[in-house]
């Protein structure tokens, strides 16, 4: 007797004879032995999968096609370690899917979250392409202190990867040296939005209390798409489009001069060429428009997509790539571009009790940016004089200096960032109920970047300003190892899952940071040729290294398919507490009741579904920074 998804054996599916309390469950072949007479009725259940009835009848062997639930309560639900449903789980998750996500023009997966997720709040620093993202998941958690505190941004996990999020160190160097309008780079514009099947969001303590000191901010699950068995499909998917700012009304010239007339009128302050220079000095009829030359041009758009999968039963493959390119609405041409590549591999045994699944997502980032925001530059008088008569960019008119916006589109900033997210995963069924497992990860970022300020960018009456260009390199890498043991068993009228596991953890984070002026010419911006021997300023340099252990388990029992009961606890240590602090028990505790499957309901068909859920627990948060808890004596 098997139990298979589309000829895939589906391992720790439960089967009852329908009316007593006579069950089993499926071994990692997929295989169940009961005893039940001609007559009877077998009630198949699995996660993701609808409720199957077979009767009996004459047959000795059984086998039971599942079909994939299309009901949101009992489609999979990926949390802390397992799945669950919707239907059983005592958590509060969101899940957005893959489908939802691609289909967001945006390079950041982030982006496709807003709106989606009920208590998740999630606000881009600027609309510039590659700009971070500020995440907060049912408001902020911390209070942050003058000179720093603890971080507030949620756990972000790929695949059982931790990935540096925007408040690790990988950023420090680059908002040292970035342009002002991106503010840092997000490493999440290394992750290709079309290999991602699904997102769940972890909100409360009974979700997030499992991940322990990094589960206080929420937690944030990105499932990677896997390999499937079939026959060879090939998918390719190209989309391009364009998007234009709304620009704000701003006072033409002729409203602003009778604007600042009546200021003057009502003050009764006589005009002079130095508290009215935009009026007597410069030509107070030119009218330039500033709203649609600084943000009104046209922001591109392209993604082009293709991937292909199939295998067998013990071998199955999936192999994508991907390019995308983003331009802003400033003006020139400063594009976001991003080549990515993936892969995934799933390897199983014969008899099926091991199975082994390799993914690896590899992506090569190139951001380029202006220093300066020109949205921030729309106060300035609508008669401001942009070009002269050869089109040059105009300086200081009527004698007056004022610096020009357009110089800030000379100030170029470029930064090219590879991300690598890799990780091994292995099972092997021990015994009928038990499966142990093991997770290794890792993940590596590595970002190269450059700004350059020409002597042309620089206003002429600033002599003492030089030409510049600052230099900076970051690497990011961090593996983690995590060992786990599943056990299923039957107990009165109830299921109990049970679940233990250890975390290993280890990251670095280096880099430097140096400013070079004083170059002979422009020709030579990002070199080091041309310099004076005083030519290197402000040189730093960082490294950091963070180190976690941690061993955690979970107890789940589900009674009757009414009563639900979910017990997590999680022992943990991290590198950025103090030695007296360094570890810490965490442990939440949740209980559901689907009121619905009561006999008193089944009259009452006004209500489809319905559960009562309550949950406690406690978290704690480790992003205080490395080495905080250390004060060097004089």
């Amino acid at each position: 007797m098997i139990v298979a998804d589309d000829g895939t054996p589906l391992p720790g599916a439960t089967i009852q004879v329908k009316g007593t309390q006579v069950r089993a469950m499926t071994d990692a072949d997929g295989r169940f032995k009961l005893e039940a007479e001609s007559n009877a009725v077998l009630i198949v259940t699995f996660i993701g999968f609808e409720t199957q009835e077979v009767r009996v009848g004459p047959r000795k062997n059984v086998t039971v096609s599942m079909v994939r639930s299309v009901s949101a309560l009992d489609a999979s639900i990926v949390q802390g370690y397992g799945v669950t449903s919707r239907r059983y789980s005592t958590s509060n998750i969101a899940k957005v899917s893959g489908k939802d996500t691609e289909m967001i023009p945006n390079t950041n997966p982030l982006a496709a979250l807003q709106g989606r997720v009920p208590g998740l709040v999630i606000t881009a620093n600027n609309g510039l392409p590659g700009a971070q993202y500020k995440v907060e998941i049912r408001g902020r958690t911390q209070v942050e202190r003058w000179g720093g505190g603890a971080g507030d941004q949620p756990l972000f996990i790929i695949d059982g990867v931790p990935m540096a999020s925007n408040n690790e160190n990988i950023n420090m160097l680059q908002s040292a040296i970035s342009a002002n309008s991106t503010g840092g780079l997000s490493p999440f514009n290394g992750i290709n939005t079309a290999d991602i099947e699904s997102i769940e969001v972890l909100k409360d303590a009974d979700a997030t209390s499992i991940y322990g000191s990094r589960g206080a901010n929420g937690v944030i699950l990105v499932t990677t798409r896997r390999a499937k068995a079939g026959g060879l499909q090939f998918n390719i998917n190209a989309n391009t489009g364009g998007s234009r700012a709304a620009l704000p009304r701003m006072l033409t010239t002729k409203e602003y001069m009778a604007m600042r007339n009546e200021a003057f009128a009502n003050d009764g302050i006589v005009k002079n060429t130095t508290n009215a220079y935009d009026m007597l000095l410069w030509d107070s009829t030119r009218d330039n428009n500033l709203t649609k030359q600084l943000i009104g041009g046209t922001a591109s758009y392209t993604n082009i997509q293709a991937s292909a999968s199939g295998g067998t039963q013990q071998l199955q493959y999936r192999v994508s790539g991907g390019y995308n390119r983003q331009t802003d609405i400033f003006p020139g041409t400063f594009p976001n571009t991003r080549s990515a590549a993936s892969f995934s591999l799933t390897s199983r045994s014969k008899d099926q009790k091991f199975t082994m699944t390799v993914n690896s997502n590899f992506s090569a980032n190139k951001n380029t940016s202006t220093s300066s925001d020109m949205s921030m530059k729309l106060t300035l008088p609508p008669n401001y004089k942009l070009y002269d008569s050869l089109g040059n960019i105009a300086w200081n008119e009527g004698g007056i200096k004022n610096d020009n916006p357009l110089a800030y589109m000379l100030q170029r900033y470029t930064a090219n960032s590879d991300n690598l997210t890799s990780n091994v995963n292995m099972s092997y069924s021990v015994l009928k109920n038990l499966i142990i497992r093991a997770n290794v990860g890792y993940n590596s970022i590595k970002t190269d970047e450059l700004r350059l300020t020409p002597r042309s960018s620089i206003n002429p009456l600033d002599v003492s300003t030089l030409a510049s260009a600052q230099f900076g390199n970051s690497k990011f890498a961090s593996w983690i190892f995590e060992p786990q043991a599943d056990y299923i068993a039957y107990i009165g009228k109830g299921k109990l899952t049970a679940m233990v596991g250890a975390t290993f953890q280890s990251q670095n984070n280096n880099g430097y940071s140096f400013r070079a002026e004083g170059y002979t010419s422009d020709e030579f911006l990002g070199t080091l040729i041309g310099l004076p021997s005083t030519g290197l300023k402000a040189v730093n340099s960082m490294e950091a290294r963070y180190k976690y252990q941690a061993f955690f388990g979970r107890v789940n029992y589900v009674h009757a398919e009414k009563y639900l009961l979910n017990l997590t606890a999680r022992r943990d240590g991290s590198s950025r507490f103090g030695p007296n602090y360094r570890f810490s028990t965490f442990a939440a505790a949740g209980a559901g009741w689907i009121f619905t499957n009561e006999d008193f309901m089944k009259e009452i068909q006004v209500i489809s579904f319905g559960k009562l859920r309550g949950s406690y627990g406690t978290t704690g948060n480790d992003k205080i920074g490395d080495y905080k808890y250390w004060t060097p004596t004089a």
